[in-house]
């Protein structure tokens, strides 16, 4: 996509070549790191759009490298494509989803594939406008109160306003899941088989993905992230997306919620 950053962390010099050689003339703006610490430094001082992630690396694999992004404010929301030899493995997709990773590829001289799902996930986060006039999109209008979500737009509004923030493909994906469900229970299987494509049973993706997860959407989203009122956790069964932003009560739960459950 025309102007989008994007950073290629790998330590084979070929690799990090072909994906520049093939991406560049397609617009991208491609930056290169040698190694996963090089990678995380690169990613905290240029923002890139999206990272493109080998896993096997020296001294600091890909795994540590998406957590060490998921945990910095800078980094977190950034998408991670993992492009590796490792992801023909099930339990390293699985494993890579489970700490951060958007999408799982399997490296290949055939780039279509990656170039497909940057293409995606450039499309999800809106970038076009931003990046080709250099400004930020103005809030778009809907005739509503509360909150609603547009899936095919990836856009979700507030109060009739659309909000200008960012969703990763698994955040978009937990939202689409959450306002089909909305009003109703949302549980953690639903979640699983919903957002992680990878993870056909509730085995597939730990508890802690799931709630870095909600936490992410929920900054994105809510007007208080200590106090959540769209997306209300029901203890011990998983959440509910309530569009007035109501509070549950024990009355419509069946359990009581605090503001440390939420």
């Amino acid at each position: 996509m025309q102007g989008a950053r994007l950073l290629v962390i790998d330590d084979e010099p070929g690799n990090r070549e072909s994906l520049t050689d093939w991406l560049s003339p397609l617009g991208y703006q491609v930056s290169e790191a040698t190694s996963g610490a090089e990678g995380i430094s690169l990613a905290q001082t240029q923002r890139p759009d999206v990272i493109v992630l080998d896993i096997l690396m020296p001294g600091m694999n890909g795994f540590a490298v998406i957590r060490a992004l998921r945990d910095h404010d800078a980094t977190r929301d950034i998408p991670i494509v993992v492009w590796s030899v490792t992801s023909e493995d099930v339990s390293n997709r699985v494993h890579g989803l489970r700490v951060g990773a958007d999408y799982i590829l399997l490296k290949s001289k055939d780039l279509h594939e990656l170039e497909e799902v940057l293409r995606l996930t450039l499309g999800r986060r809106k970038l076009a406008p931003a990046a080709e006039s250099g400004a930020p999109a103005a809030p778009t209008a809907m005739s509503a109160s509360g909150l609603s979500y547009d899936a095919d737009e990836v856009t979700v509004y507030r109060d009739g306003v659309r909000l200008n923030v960012e969703l990763t493909p698994n955040e978009a994906g937990l939202m689409r899941c959450l306002w089909e469900h909305r009003n109703r229970l949302t549980t953690r299987d639903d979640i699983a088989a919903s957002v992680y494509s990878d993870a056909q049973n509730r085995e597939g993706v730990s508890n802690e993905a799931m709630d870095r997860l909600v936490g992410r959407l929920r900054q994105k989203i809510e007007p208080d992230i200590k106090a959540p009122r769209y997306i209300q956790t029901v203890r011990g069964h998983g959440y509910r997306l309530v569009p007035s932003g109501q509070l549950l009560t024990s009355a419509d739960n069946g359990q009581m919620l605090t503001s440390a459950d939420m």
